[in-house]
């Protein structure tokens, strides 16, 4: 993820240890490990909340063309349906048979 040396790390830690001093250093550890660990969880979570909302998405698209060609299949099912499919390929077909 970050490609963080060993110089580039132990150059945070004495500019930390300047900063805060020895006596905070441990509760400033602590804390920043606490901090870490919750913005890679919240990240994570973000991640697979993400990636479940795609998968479902795909689901209802392959769902929604499977129902669509299955009602296809039954004229009488749903009657609607058909008439404006087989309404649009008739005035297709008038358009198609008429000569300017």
């Amino acid at each position: 993820m970050m490609n963080i040396g060993f110089w580039e790390l132990l150059s945070v830690g004495v500019v930390a240890l300047l900063v805060v001093g020895p006596e905070r250093m441990p509760e400033f550890a602590r804390a920043s490990g606490r901090w870490l660990r919750r913005l890679r969880m919240s990240a994570q979570n973000l991640r697979r909340e993400l990636e479940r909302e795609m998968d479902l998405d795909a689901d209802e698209d392959d769902n929604e063309a499977q129902w669509r060609k299955r009602l296809a299949q039954k004229p009488g099912v749903y009657p609607d349906l058909n008439k404006k499919q087989s309404g649009e390929h008739e005035k297709r077909s008038e358009h198609e048979g008429k000569q300017p």
